[in-house]
């Protein structure tokens, strides 16, 4: 027992440390060296960069480091991007796996592969509507899967009301069809809120499974997760896990810590997975973490 609350004492104060040092940088102002803005031209383009230069000129040095100079009448908008631009910054629309309340904007996409299990595809319809597409491809072959067909996809909405504010909702379907484990339907409906901007930020999320089972017990789920950028290349992870029912006494636990690593249009995420089963007021701890890995690459925008 000694030896479970010292790993949660020491899980906790970690966390802790990267909250409050998520927010503190989300309050921060952005200095003009790191302040870019999505330039929306005359013909409908996007470039993400700083305004150097103003006037019947604009010089512009985009994200990439190349310097533009473009007549005035080319622009249509300039509107301050969420925080320190990137080649691709997709990767602020989730954390290890629950995702974030920050949305796509229009033309923006990825394709992630979530702990070598779940291969995702998301992209952005409108700066509000993200679709995405996901299915668990290993469970098609492995038993008592075999020979099985399954699939997700789901719809996000959301935006970014005031502020550092964002909030989301989303509905995702998940079903499956094989020879051995017949066929079964569910539901996620869920709503998240974030707090910062994509450098750094924190997120609360909660969902509601729903199935065709009559019988079925309740589930909640929530997380609570945070992101913080480091560097140009490296960042902090955290998600946390709670996963109850009503109906029954007890719930799961799932905590992880990892370093996120964004090479260009690439994010990719290395970390421990910890699960404890809580059941009448005791804490049972896996024996060993489990390793994360997710790969993602983004695109478009």
């Amino acid at each position: 027992m000694t030896q479970i609350i010292s790993r949660a004492t020491s899980l906790i104060a970690l966390t802790s440390m990267i909250f409050s040092a998520a927010t503190s940088h989300a309050s921060e102002p952005d200095g003009d060296e790191d302040t870019y803005s999505t330039i929306t031209l005359s013909d409908g383009q996007r470039l993400v960069g700083r305004v150097i230069e103003e006037g019947e000129v604009y010089r512009i040095e985009l994200s990439s480091g190349a310097v533009l100079e473009l007549p005035a009448g080319a622009i249509e908008s300039i509107e301050k991007a969420n925080g320190p631009a990137h080649a691709r910054d997709t990767h602020r629309v989730a954390y290890l796996f629950s995702p974030s309340g920050m949305m796509l904007r229009e033309g923006e996409g990825y394709l992630a592969q979530r702990e070598l299990i779940y291969t995702a595809f998301g992209y952005g319809i409108t700066d509000f509507l993200t679709a995405e597409l996901g299915t668990a491809l290993p469970l098609w072959f492995a038993p008592p899967f075999g020979l099985s067909f399954n699939m997700a996809a789901g719809l996000k909405v959301g935006g970014n009301p005031v502020g550092d504010l964002h909030t989301s909702v989303a509905a995702q379907g998940i079903f499956s069809i094989g020879e051995r484990s017949g066929s079964f339907g569910a539901a996620l409906l869920s709503g998240n809120v974030t707090y910062g901007d994509s450098g750094a930020h924190v997120s609360v999320n909660m969902g509601v499974p729903l199935t065709g089972e009559r019988n079925a017990q309740r589930i909640i789920t929530t997380t609570l997760s945070g992101y913080l950028e480091l560097n140009d290349t490296f960042g902090g992870v955290t998600e946390h896990w709670l996963t109850f029912s009503p109906d029954a006494q007890g719930a799961f636990m799932f905590n992880a810590l990892g370093g996120r690593f964004t090479p260009g249009d690439f994010a990719i995420d290395v970390g421990l997975l910890f699960v404890s089963n809580l059941r009448r007021g005791e804490i049972e701890v896996a024996p060993l973490p489990l390793p994360w890995l997710n790969v993602v690459w983004g695109f478009g925008g």
